[in-house]
């Protein structure tokens, strides 16, 4: 049988965007005429059927993708810094549209009106999704996440190497002397904590020093994500105040020396409620963090954390777009382009049919302070 042949097979062969096919297929202006006549003999050549059903569902979309993300808290500008559209429309073949959110905005209803308005083909959110997955189901352009921790199980996705990098951050916490580590997670509904595999990873890192995990080294706020900044705070300063006493903790563990947040946005949210009680990282407690977001620069230090060089994001992020938009399968493997610290190259690889996984590396940052480590009893 021979494979289904789409307007996006004809515009790679043809080495020009699916809009340009679209015009030539259905006799429309804005193209030339011989440019429409190879376009229409190399579809001919391969056989080419409009799909009724298809033509029926996507009559309405645009050739435009949509990227989301949310602004940093108080300035304004995207968590993560992307290239110019340029770039990704040249990897694309589409045009591409950046629209930027506060926390306090709703993501799904935002989505629902660039559907109603643009009809793109394809959301890729970008970041924390900040909402409940249910909500996403009242959509009908199909959507990619890319970084979303919290994003709704099942749907394509690039995702970061949260178990080994994880592990990397605690092993460098050991490398400083600490050994007295708090980890920080959160949850929606106080039921399930997020980030299980960055969880397994910071147990993995005790193991290997013989350390036994207690799930009192594990402190999970509940957080109202319709009121993320507020809530995160209040729910920080409750969980800082324990952890953070003179006399020790309640149940026998010493007082710690390092925490690890497993996401940089709460992080930098509790570094704020760190410098408002009073205390001064790395001076009288040690930080470190997850994600490598852009908005950390505007810390009063640098964070140490685990991150995604920008080059291999775009890289994965551009090849899952272009591998949905097409209707192929993600591929198993992909080079990337950046250099890491230890001079190595990360490989992107498939972790299942629809979620791609970007290897990051340590970025050490400044909220880390070398330490004498006491003997563990």
């Amino acid at each position: 049988m021979k494979p289904h042949i789409t307007i996006h097979d004809i515009a790679e062969m043809c080495h020009v965007s699916t809009a340009t096919v679209s015009r030539a297929l259905n006799g429309k202006p804005g193209i030339g005429t011989a440019r429409r006549e190879q376009i229409i003999k190399r579809a001919r050549a391969l056989g080419y059927v409009p799909d009724a059903t298809a033509q029926s569902m996507r009559s309405r979309r645009t050739d435009c993708v949509y990227i989301v993300m949310y602004s940093g808290p108080g300035n304004g500008e995207p968590l993560l810094q992307l290239p110019p559209h340029e770039v990704f429309e040249s990897m694309l073949g589409v045009s591409v549209r950046t629209h930027v959110l506060s926390v306090h905005d709703d993501l799904v209803e935002d989505l629902k009106q660039i559907e109603a308005t643009y009809a793109p083909l394809l959301f890729v959110v970008f970041g924390p999704c900040l909402t409940d997955s249910w909500k996403f189901s009242s959509l009908t352009t199909p959507l990619l996440f890319v970084l979303s921790d919290d994003a709704p199980e099942g749907r394509p996705a690039v995702v970061s190497d949260d178990f080994d990098g994880a592990l990397g951050v605690t092993e460098s916490l050991f490398d400083a002397g600490h050994q007295r580590i708090t980890l920080i997670s959160d949850s929606a509904d106080g039921k399930r904590v997020n980030y299980e595999h960055r969880i397994e990873g910071f147990r993995e890192a005790l193991r290997r020093h013989g350390m036994r995990f207690d799930p009192s080294m594990l402190s999970t706020i509940t957080i109202d994500f319709g009121d993320y900044l507020e809530s995160s705070q209040e729910e920080l300063k409750k969980a800082l105040h324990p952890l953070l006493r003179e006399d020790g903790l309640s149940n026998g563990y010493e007082r710690p020396t390092a925490v690890f947040v497993l996401s940089d946005f709460l992080a930098l949210t509790l570094l704020k409620v760190v410098w408002n009680a009073g205390m001064r990282v790395p001076k009288d407690i040690s930080l470190a963090g997850f994600g490598g977001w852009t908005m950390t620069k505007y810390a009063p230090v640098t964070l140490r954390t685990w991150t995604q060089p920008r080059a291999d994001l775009v890289t994965v992020a551009g090849t899952a777009v272009s591998c949905l938009i097409r209707s192929k399968p993600f591929p198993k493997t992909l080079e990337l382009p950046t250099q890491h610290p230890d001079g190595s190259y990360g490989t992107a690889i498939a972790v299942t049919p629809t979620t791609l996984m970007v290897p990051g590396f340590l970025r050490t940052g400044e909220s880390v302070a070398t330490i004498a480590a006491p003997p563990i009893e």
